[in-house]
């Protein structure tokens, strides 16, 4: 079986030109001996192994992007939490993309606090001329939307150096402020979209691409 996943979502992919340059392979090496049947099914193997890294490394890529186009969070951010859990090998040809981690810190999306004349974020703390108009945690979720205004909160950086943004309960228990994980964002209609279609694109034309290389002399990484 071949297969890509988002996590445990199934892509579908399009196989029909595997099938197409299967057969092709088969022409090429010759008359199907037991020996040949091999050598065609371990090329295939290896043209569809690459392709599927391939278009997995692709579909990422795309996917974050989209989610960064809505999300106001840097790629570096979030890119660390979405990886390829599973290559795909000749033995087990499926590749696993997946987006983990917890909730995401406002830090992330750019929050700043502002008290008097200091002004805190993720690089630190710095201090202007003159105080700010806008006092309290302000931070920005969505790309195109209004930026959030937290009056009470502040920017603190605790335990082993993690920056987020807290407040002070009631009770007077401090608790952090998060909003999203990183699969809630990539499990949205249009992260989810862009990707497959990303995947999908790439799968074909990298197994084309796999499968030349293969009969130029160069079989491929």
């Amino acid at each position: 079986p071949v297969g890509l996943y988002f996590g445990d979502k199934p892509v579908e992919l399009q196989k029909a030109h595997l099938f197409r340059f299967g057969r092709r392979i088969g022409q090429i090496l010759g008359r199907k001996t037991e020996r040949r049947a091999q050598l065609i099914k371990g090329a295939h193997a290896i043209r569809i192994r690459l392709a599927l890294n391939d278009a997995a490394g692709q579909g990422r890529t795309a996917g974050s992007k989209a989610v960064r186009d809505k999300f106001n969070i840097k790629a570096r951010d979030l890119n660390k939490r979405l990886r390829l859990k599973q290559r795909a090998t000749n033995a087990r040809l499926v590749a696993v993309i997946e987006a983990s981690g917890r909730s995401i810190a406002l830090p992330y999306f750019g929050a700043r606090w502002t008290r008097g004349n200091r002004v805190v974020d993720r690089r630190g703390e710095r201090r202007t001329k003159r105080a700010g108009r806008n006092q309290g945690v302000r931070v920005r979720i969505l790309r195109d939307g209004p930026p959030t205004v937290l009056p009470n909160a502040f920017i603190a950086t605790v335990g082993a150096g993690h920056t987020g943004v807290f407040h002070r309960r009631k009770n007077g228990t401090i608790v952090e402020r998060k909003v999203i994980t990183a699969a809630s964002m990539f499990d949205q209609d249009t992260p989810q979209r862009v990707a497959r279609k990303r995947i999908n694109e790439k799968f074909g034309e990298r197994y084309i691409h796999h499968f030349n290389r293969l009969f130029a002399g160069r079989p491929g990484r």
